[in-house]
């Protein structure tokens, strides 16, 4: 969105990740993985404010595995 206009308000661009994620989350959840004998796995730990009205903060994780074969 840094180099577009901004015709879309950031709630509506939220709106959309949240619904696409589900989407694409019921599709994936129905794959079957073929991986390598080596999955390299990182993970990240991330705090963000709860609410932009109310204090308080959530720390959460994001987890990343990739297949260095594929």
């Amino acid at each position: 969105m840094a180099f577009l206009p901004h015709n879309s308000s950031n709630v509506s661009v939220y709106n959309w990740v949240v619904k696409y994620s589900k989407m694409i989350g019921s599709f994936t959840d129905t794959l079957k993985v073929k991986s390598g004998k080596e999955i390299q796995v990182d993970e990240m730990e991330y705090h963000r404010r709860v609410d932009h009205k109310k204090r308080g903060i959530s720390k959460d994780w994001f987890i990343d595995s990739i297949d260095v074969k594929t």
